[in-house]
Formats: C-alpha cells, sequence, structure tokens
C-alpha cells in the first residue's frame, strides 16, 4: 500500500491492489515517531558513505531531478538534517 499526502489540498491518495482512492483527510497527520527520526538518520549516514564525491555531477542532477522537487527528497536534504543532529 502506498500512501501520497497532498497537505496543501487537504487530500490523501492511496494505491491498494491495483486500484488508487482518493479521500479526504480529516485527522491531522501525525509528526515523525522517533523510530522514523532513526530510520531517517540512518538513511542519511548510508548516504553520505555511499557518496563518492570526486564523482557528484551537479548539472546532471539538476537536469534529472527539478530543484522543485528537491524538498522532499531526502538525498538532497542530508546536510539539513546533520546540522539538526549535532
Amino acid at each position: 500500500m502506498i500512501f501520497i499526502y497532498y497537505t496543501k489540498r487537504n487530500l490523501k491518495v492511496f494505491f491498494y491492489k491495483n486500484r488508487i482512492y482518493q479521500t479526504e483527510i480529516f485527522k491531522p497527520i501525525p509528526s515523525k515517531t522517533s523510530s522514523e527520526e532513526a530510520i531517517y538518520s540512518l538513511w542519511v549516514k548510508y548516504f553520505q558513505r555511499l557518496a563518492i564525491m570526486e564523482r557528484q555531477n551537479l548539472k546532471l542532477q539538476k537536469q534529472k531531478v527539478p530543484l522543485k522537487y528537491r524538498s522532499s527528497i531526502l538525498e538532497f536534504n542530508y546536510r539539513k538534517m546533520i546540522e539538526n543532529n549535532t
């Protein structure tokens, strides 16, 4: 099951058993739990260790992932996460 939350439109869309359902959000979306924060932090550390700085191609990244989508992708926000944890 995959959930997508549209917070600006107050909608929730989910995909289940090859069908798409759209519903309204009646309750506020809960904030991150400590286990989610731990997984988030673990993913950030993994991404940092995996990245090869010499092979980083910012021009190609901008072509493949537009700037407007980067705020919701962990790989592009890992520096902010590290700054918040220290």
